[in-house]
């Protein structure tokens, strides 16, 4: 199976090469007689879809992982079709005016209609773990060789701008900005023509005699293993002005306009047990102003911004941060537990998993984060609520009460955010990164078998 992805993709790139002559201004699309395998009812897509939807990864700019007012399945769990791409699907899907958006690690990124059906496939190269965002009409995501914006028409390229490396983190849209990391630690903010606004180099990679060690730098973006040594810069977050990332071993907030830094925060992994204690470097940094705070933690996850405070996944546990300064207002399992005794050191750490990989959902007072666990917390104060033995490593997305995620075991439930209980589950062919997308009664996922499902 692998041997056929590699050797198509390399047929793609031959041909582009010799036809471009010929091709000038060609997207990039495939032929038809490369389109995925689809099993399901087809029919023909409505003129105008169902308007809103879920346009990026999160669902909205500060990455809350919570949509309100939508609704989720309300059957046992049936599949209405399933897509197959040539390569593992990693990246969530954008369902935006009545259209499904993906990218594969087979590096096409997909539009699905109505039962499935394939209305472009264009080749980006690879890659393919970045999760589209679409707003007006433009589909926006990384590649292995930097931003692209396709026409969600038909696939067509819009413009393309080069990173200094590979785009594994997801776009977020705002207003008329795109903001992106790449995995060699630069964050670039892009105006919607493609037009560079800034970019900002972060300090957080892991040196050893005066170099760059790869090894110490490799980041889940947001759920989504990075495949590049180097700095991997999470998907932004945005709230008020402000730009939140994380890279492997800090957080950043910068100026929305300008890219200048107001503070980057590590954790100190010798803080109290009580988790109030954070040691702050004296002054700062006099050169950018940027306050430090010491840590060999790994920041694995995308923060989630809410109510002025940032919720990050951290190995091995969760965090939030005040957004305006960077000081940690808790750590996870930290304050008692929920029965109200209090834990001694270890067991007063939740440590959530051995490898943290989806990124956090914040809602109605709970913050919902997975790993090796399934784990419900408190938001005020980082208790833990309750916690489920489920293997998880995409983000959940919380729509109206329910929380739904992808499992390792392959598989999607959605359980009560309130109590942990499970109330919906179906079963998908291979394990589960990517992270749902639940729209109009239906949660749409792909998976490690390379297939992009439908479920109500």
């Amino acid at each position: 199976m692998t041997d056929r992805r590699l050797t198509r993709r390399r047929l793609l790139k031959t041909l582009s090469l010799a036809g471009a002559a010929a091709l000038s201004g060609c997207s990039g699309q495939t032929s038809p007689s490369s389109t995925p395998t689809i099993s399901g009812t087809e029919t023909n897509e409505s003129a105008d879809g169902a308007k809103g939807g879920i346009p990026m990864f999160r669902y909205d700019a500060a990455n809350t992982g919570h949509r309100p007012d939508g609704t989720g399945p309300t059957a046992e769990g049936t599949e209405t079709w399933r897509v197959e791409t040539d390569g593992p699907v990693r990246s969530s899907p954008a369902v935006v005016d009545g259209s499904v958006y993906v990218s594969s690690v087979d590096g096409v990124v997909y539009a699905l209609g109505d039962g499935g059906r394939v209305r472009w496939n264009t080749e980006i190269g690879q890659a393919g773990i970045s999760s589209p965002a679409v707003v007006d009409g433009t589909v926006h995501v990384g590649g292995s060789d930097g931003l692209y914006a396709l026409a969600a028409a038909d696939g067509s390229e819009e413009w393309q701008v080069d990173t200094p490396g590979p785009v594994t983190s997801s776009p977020t849209v705002v207003d008329d900005a795109v903001y992106v990391g790449d995995n060699e630690g630069t964050l670039l903010a892009f105006e919607r023509t493609g037009a560079e606004r800034w970019r900002r180099e972060l300090a957080g990679t892991t040196e050893r005699n005066g170099r760059r060690d790869p090894s110490e730098n490799r980041l889940s973006v947001g759920g989504q293993q990075a495949q590049s040594a180097g700095d991997a810069v999470s998907t932004p977050a945005v709230d008020d002005g402000t730009v939140y990332v994380a890279t492997a071993k800090e957080l950043y907030a910068v100026d929305a306009d300008s890219g200048e830094p107001q503070w980057s925060s590590r954790f100190d992994t010798a803080a109290g047990t009580d988790g109030s204690r954070v040691e702050r470097l004296s002054g700062g940094d006099s050169t950018t102003g940027v306050e430090r705070l010491q840590t060999t933690r790994t920041v694995p996850s995308s923060p989630a911004v809410v109510d002025g405070v940032l919720y990050v996944g951290q190995y091995p546990d969760t965090a939030a941060v005040d957004a305006a300064s960077g000081e940690r207002v808790w750590q996870a399992g930290t304050p008692s537990r929920t029965d109200g005794a209090a834990a001694e050191p270890p067991q007063s750490r939740l440590q959530v998993a051995t490898v943290l990989m989806g990124s956090p959902a914040v809602a109605d007072g709970r913050t919902l984060v997975g790993g090796d666990r399934f784990v419900g917390l408190e938001t005020e104060s980082g208790t833990v609520e309750w916690e489920r033995s489920l293997s998880v490593r995409s983000s959940p997305a919380v729509v109206s009460e329910t929380a739904y995620v992808g499992t390792t075991d392959g598989s999607v439930v959605g359980l009560d955010a309130e109590s942990g209980t499970t109330e919906w589950s179906v079963d998908t062919a291979g394990s589960v990164v990517s992270s749902p997308a639940v729209h109009d009664g239906t949660v749409y996922v792909g998976d490690l078998d390379g297939w992009v499902y439908a479920f109500e």
